[in-house]
C-alpha cells in the first residue's frame, strides 16, 4: 500500500518553522549577511519535495507510519521569493507559496563593522501571515496550526571567509506564533539555529554542506519536538544574473517529527 499527503514546506527542508523567509541567502538555507544591492531585485521560484516513510516518536525512535514498509508520504511545494534592496546595508522581500495559503515578510540588515574584515554580521526580522486560503482545513491537520497562525521572528546573522574560496553562514531565529481564530488553545515558539559552510572548488561552482537544528515549543508537552537536518547542495554561478540552487536535506533526528529526505531547486534571478 502505497499513500501521499500533499504538505506545505519551505525550500531547503520539510520541517523549518522558525525561519525568516523573503530574504536573500548565498549558499542553502542560512542567509549571509550580504543584502541584494540598492535598487536591484531578486526573483526567485523554487520547488521542494520531501519524502518519509516514518517519524521520530516522543523518545525519539524511528518508527514507520504503517507496518507495511511500502507506506510513503511525499511533501512538496513551489514558491516564489521577491527580495529588493532598499539600500545599501538593508533589504526586505517577500516569499509566497504557489498555494497561497500564507505569506512570509523578511528583512535583512547587515552592521557597517567587521571584525578583521574576515567576519561580517547582521540581524534578521519577519512576519508570517495567513492569507485565508481554506484548501487546508483538513480533520487530520488539526495539530497543524503552527503552519497556518500568525507568527514573528527575530535573529542574527555572522558569515565569515576562511579564505576567499571558503567561507560559513551562521543564523539563529526565535520565532513566537499566536493562537488562530479557529484554533485559540495553540500557542507556540519556535528556534532554528544552522550553520552553512560552502567552498567554491571550481570558478562558479559552489559545494555547499548545512546543519540545521529547529525547536518547537507547545502549550501541550506532548506535540513538542525537535530536528536536526544535514543538507548538501550546490550553487551553480555560469550566467551573469543567473543563480541556480539544488540541495538535498536529511533529517538525522528528532522527537515528534518526520524523518525526511529530500530535494530542492531554485533558480535565483537579478533584475537592475
Amino acid at each position: 500500500m502505497k499513500r501521499i499527503v500533499v504538505l506545505f514546506l519551505l525550500i531547503g527542508t520539510v520541517n523549518v518553522f522558525g525561519q525568516i523567509a523573503g530574504v536573500s541567502a548565498s549558499k542553502l538555507l542560512n542567509v549571509c549577511t550580504d543584502p541584494v544591492p540598492p535598487k536591484t531585485i531578486e526573483f526567485e521560484p523554487s520547488v521542494a519535495v520531501g519524502f518519509s516513510k516514518g517519524f521520530y516518536n516522543s523518545d525519539s525512535k524511528f518508527n514507520s507510519y504503517l507496518k507495511n514498509q511500502d507506506s510513503l508520504n511525499v511533501a512538496s511545494n513551489l514558491s516564489f521569493r521577491f527580495t529588493y534592496g532598499v539600500m545599501k546595508n538593508l533589504e526586505i522581500g517577500f516569499l509566497v507559496p504557489a498555494s497561497m495559503n500564507d505569506i512570509c515578510i523578511g528583512a535583512k540588515y547587515k552592521f557597517p563593522f567587521s571584525f578583521k574584515k574576515s567576519t561580517t554580521f547582521g540581524a534578521l526580522a519577519g512576519v508570517n501571515l495567513p492569507l485565508g486560503n481554506k484548501g487546508y482545513r483538513l480533520s487530520e491537520n488539526k495539530n497543524n496550526g503552527e503552519l497556518f497562525t500568525y507568527g514573528i521572528a527575530g535573529g542574527v546573522i555572522i558569515s565569515h571567509f576562511f579564505t576567499k574560496d571558503f567561507s560559513v553562514d551562521f543564523n539563529a531565529v526565535t520565532q513566537k506564533n499566536f493562537p488562530s481564530a479557529t484554533n485559540k488553545d495553540f500557542n507556540t515558539s519556535a528556534f532554528f539555529a544552522g550553520a552553512d559552510f560552502g567552498y567554491y572548488f571550481i570558478k562558479g561552482i559552489q559545494a555547499i554542506i548545512g546543519f540545521n537544528y529547529s525547536s518547537f515549543d507547545f502549550n501541550d508537552e506532548n506535540l513538542r519536538r525537535y530536528s536536526f537536518v544535514l543538507d548538501f547542495g550546490f550553487t551553480i554561478e555560469q550566467a551573469k544574473n543567473f543563480l541556480l540552487v539544488l540541495n538535498t536535506p536529511v533529517t538525522i533526528a528528532g522527537k515528534n517529527i518526520d524523518k525526511t529526505f529530500g530535494f530542492g531547486f531554485a533558480l535565483t534571478t537579478t533584475i537592475d
